[in-house]
């Protein structure tokens, strides 16, 4: 089971079914996708109007159980809680995944995916903190290139995709 902390209380994440459906029904958003669908799980972590709206579909049986109301838990899902509870809502999805072997590699497609964002994520404040006063064109000239570079030698050291943001349903299907 995926947790995540808000509102001063730990919210468990799991998945089956019927609460599949009624992310789908309410959301708009397919969870459980068949094998040659695409899905594209940063397109629900990274959107804060849909990120707290799936998360309380998901959540909600247990939030009206201790009396917390969809304003307060929708507000709740911003910055850290919402990163941490985007990384637990795909480990929900993973661990809902039927086949063992394909959990284990959207695992490690996914801990890659961090690596790369966090090494990215490093490399830009390095080299904008040596850039200094440079003007806002120079900078954003400068941090796409060092992006692209980065992206490139990681996309050629690996045999994931170049972009993990859309991840095909065959490597989140069943097996």
């Amino acid at each position: 089971m995926s947790v995540f902390e808000a509102l001063g209380r730990e919210w468990h994440l799991s998945l089956d079914a019927p609460k599949c459906a009624r992310v789908r029904e309410e959301c708009g958003v397919k969870l459980a996708v068949r094998p040659g669908e695409e899905f594209d799980l940063r397109a629900i972590t990274e959107d804060p109007e849909l990120l707290p709206d799936v998360l309380w579909t998901l959540c909600r049986d247990d939030a009206q159980r201790a009396s917390v109301e969809k304003d307060a838990f929708i507000r709740a899902i911003v910055a850290d809680v919402a990163e941490d509870a985007g990384r637990a809502l795909g480990e929900a999805i993973i661990n809902f995944i039927p086949s063992r072997l394909r959990r284990e590699q959207l695992r490690a497609a996914l801990q890659q995916d961090r690596e790369v964002e966090a090494t990215g994520l490093s490399i830009m404040s390095a080299r904008l903190e040596q850039l200094g006063k440079a003007s806002k064109a120079k900078v954003e000239t400068e941090v796409n290139r060092i992006i692209d570079q980065t992206l490139a030698r990681l996309s050629a050291a690996t045999d994931l995709p170049a972009n993990l943001a859309s991840t095909p349903t065959d490597a989140l299907g069943a097996s």
